[in-house]
C-alpha cells in the first residue's frame, strides 16, 4: 500500500480484502491479510547504525525548528526502507526570514543525517 496511508486506512484495506476473499470463497474459514508499506523486493542502501526512537527524533526536530518556532501540532514518522521521513505540522506559519533559515537548517540536517530521507513542515492554522 501507499506508505503514507494511515493505520486506520490500512486496517480498512485489510478488512475489505478479508471480506472479498470470504465472499468469493465461502469454504475459506480464515484469512490473514498483511499490509506492508514497502516493496520488500527493492534493494536500498541502509545507513549504518540503529534508527532513532520517537523521543529522540522529536527532540532533534525541536532543535531543527529553532527556539522561536511554535510547538508542533502533530509529528508523523514514516519508517521506510531503514530510513525516516518526518512530517511536522505547525499551528502558525513562520515569517519569511524564519522560513528561509529553516530551509537551510533542513538541507544541512538531511546532508549530515543519512537516516533521514526527508523532513516536511506544514502549517495548519486552527479554524
Amino acid at each position: 500500500v501507499d506508505p503514507r496511508l494511515t493505520v486506520s486506512e490500512g486496517h480498512r484495506v485489510s478488512d475489505t480484502v478479508y471480506m472479498r476473499v470470504r465472499s468469493a470463497h465461502p469454504e475459506v474459514q480464515d484469512v490473514l491479510v498483511h499490509i506492508d508499506p514497502e516493496d520488500d523486493g527493492e534493494l536500498q542502501a541502509v545507513p549504518p547504525g540503529p534508527l532513532p526512537e520517537r523521543a529522540e527524533i522529536l527532540a532533534q526536530m525541536r532543535e531543527l525548528l529553532g527556539p522561536n518556532a511554535p510547538e508542533p501540532r502533530r509529528v508523523q514518522l514514516h519508517y521506510l526502507g531503514q530510513r525516516i521521513e518526518v512530517e511536522i505540522v505547525l499551528p502558525t506559519p513562520m515569517d519569511d526570514d524564519a522560513l528561509a533559515a529553516l530551509r537551510e537548517r533542513r538541507l544541512d540536517w538531511l546532508q549530515n543525517h543519512p537516516h533521514y530521507r526527508n523532513i516536511r513542515v506544514f502549517f495548519e492554522p486552527a479554524l
